[in-house]
């Protein structure tokens, strides 16, 4: 599976990514003034979000039109990156990140106020909102949608002429033709084979598999067999590198979000946990690191990582 690993400017790295060719982006950069010294290369706030702004213009070019955004942050900062991710982006979910074994648990009666013990996940897709059902079917066309449409107009000539067929001959309420047609419900098999049978099988020849499997190549991929919530316990990790995340969490997104052998792009690769959560569930990876020290570091984590997968 390819696996590219880049030590330079996560602008650098972006430039070599063709538009629309990311399935997931895994976004875990600096928090501002949190921890770690890239926390503190910025001078101010605003500095930081302009910053983000200038890597939010090219993760809407390099992602795929049915693909994933994670946006890690800092519980309160992240709210000021929303703001400015929520007009490119869709937002899905605001994922707490619970640090089950965070140190300040332990020192929690020190505090003023309740002990910080989570970090937020921003989840996103690309479909905007704002321009309502026009451009989810622009980014998201349905097959059984359109040709379902086209065979039936072929036959009927009308809208009206397939409503009554609907109502007097399927025994359904007639809206169920604009859900059909406007892509909000599917036809179920039992009934697309049955009119294919009703108009003596001269119309809808295409099978019913292959358009549900066209149908799902263009949907976001979204398979929840984790069961996860908003809510995502997670263990810190010691390593080398000071906000190294839980890869078991990792590998369960990537699973969940993406499907076998698609792209995932981490501009801030850090410990390299993205880039052996990919390995392990067999996605190809791109991904970039600034810091030399740190770049050596993931790179060794990774090949002593394969290395020891081939012996097993």
């Amino acid at each position: 599976m390819k696996s590219q690993f880049y030590n330079e400017d996560v602008f650098e790295t972006m430039k070599r990514i063709e538009t629309g060719s990311i399935n997931l982006i895994i976004c875990d950069g600096p928090y501002f003034k949190i921890c770690g010294g890239f926390d503190w290369a910025f001078k101010t706030m605003k500095e930081w979000i302009d910053w983000h702004i200038l890597l939010m213009d090219e993760f809407e070019r390099i992602m795929a039109d049915n693909g994933s955004l994670f946006v890690f942050g800092d519980e309160k900062n992240i709210a000021y990156l929303q703001v400015e991710f929520d007009k490119k982006f869709n937002l899905l979910n605001s994922i707490v990140y619970r640090k089950v074994n965070a140190s300040t648990i332990k020192g929690i009666m020190e505090f003023n106020s309740f002990a910080p013990i989570t970090e937020r996940i921003l989840f996103y897709d690309k479909v905007e909102n704002k321009t309502g059902l026009e451009m989810i079917k622009k980014i998201m066309p349905n097959p059984f949608a359109e040709y379902l449409q086209s065979e039936l107009l072929r036959h009927f000539g009308t809208i009206a002429e397939i409503r009554k067929f609907v109502v007097n001959v399927l025994k359904m309420d007639s809206a169920m033709v604009n859900r059909w047609f406007e892509g909000d419900s599917i036809i179920s098999e039992e009934k697309y084979l049955f009119i294919r049978e009703y108009l003596s099988n001269k119309y809808l020849r295409k099978e019913y598999e292959d358009l549900r499997k066209e149908y799902e190549d263009l949907r976001r991929p979204f398979n929840n067999k984790f069961r996860l919530t908003d809510v995502i316990d997670a263990k810190l990790k010691s390593s080398f590198h000071p906000t190294t995340k839980d890869g078991a969490v990792i590998e369960k997104l990537i699973l969940t979000t993406t499907k076998e052998s698609d792209l995932v792009f981490s501009p801030f690769v850090g410990s390299g946990t993205d880039r052996i959560a990919s390995y392990n569930t067999k996605r190809q990876f791109i991904g970039c690191e600034l810091d030399e020290d740190y770049f050596r570091q993931a790179e060794q984590r990774y090949q002593e990582h394969i290395r020891q997968e081939t012996l097993f």
